[in-house]
């Protein structure tokens, strides 16, 4: 990356879209991978104004906005701003006098929270988003490999094993990440099969405890 870019690869492009603003570079090549990594460079948090910065659209459930300053008179900007003023008002005070406002999770087995929110350029709602989607899409990785290794596939085994390290990574796993690299390491080495059996079945166990303790401690509104 350039001094203050922030670069990502296509597997994290895949877990925060919609919730970053990123536009694609022309793939890198990296040491101990043969093929091009296709990245993309972060422009910043997704604040829902795509295109005209004068619109602003937002449909979800219990709220419904738009707004296009543009066709707004003066007056009507004054009148609007009065009214969202009020309505936000509203919503503060609801929010604060609801026990269930403050959903951040206090501790995460095999998670590094504070290392994670780090990397998800501490927006809270980004990284719980994360969590979510990693905890919906990466289960069945540990059987994907083993599925390629039968196959006699062992780069695409490697590959599933380098996308596993980095988005593992990226949300702060303490030690799925590790485990992953262990596993492209020695993939990547030509290890007999009974060797990266035995990695793969110490990277099935860490994953899994780390999804049964997203599963138990992952706020519902978080799940994708």
């Amino acid at each position: 990356a350039e001094p203050g870019e922030i670069l990502i690869s296509s597997e994290t492009h895949a877990l925060v879209q919609g919730q970053v603003q990123a536009d694609a570079r022309d793939a890198i090549l990296a040491k101990g991978f043969a093929q091009p990594i296709p990245v993309y460079v972060v422009r910043g948090e997704n604040t829902g104004m795509p295109g005209d910065p004068g619109v602003i659209r937002f449909d979800g459930p219990g709220l419904r906005l738009e707004l296009d300053a543009g066709r707004l008179t003066t007056t009507q900007k004054a009148e609007a701003v009065s009214e969202l003023r009020k309505a936000l008002a509203r919503l503060e005070t609801a929010v604060a006098g609801d026990p269930q406002a403050d959903v951040w999770p206090t501790a995460i087995a095999g998670l590094d929270l504070a290392l994670g929110l780090r990397r998800a350029m501490g927006v809270k709602t980004l990284y719980l988003s994360m969590l979510g989607r990693f905890l919906e899409g990466r289960r069945d990785t540990p059987r994907r490999i083993r599925e390629a290794l039968d196959a006699g596939d062992t780069k695409a085994a490697e590959l599933l094993a380098h996308s596993l390290r980095g988005l593992s990574g990226q949300i702060g796993a303490t030690q799925v990440p590790d485990h992953a690299q262990a596993l492209e390491q020695a993939l990547h080495g030509e290890a007999p099969r009974a060797a990266l059996d035995t990695l793969l079945e110490r990277l099935e166990a860490s994953l899994g405890e780390l999804m049964a303790a997203l599963e138990s401690g992952l706020p519902e509104v978080a799940a994708p």
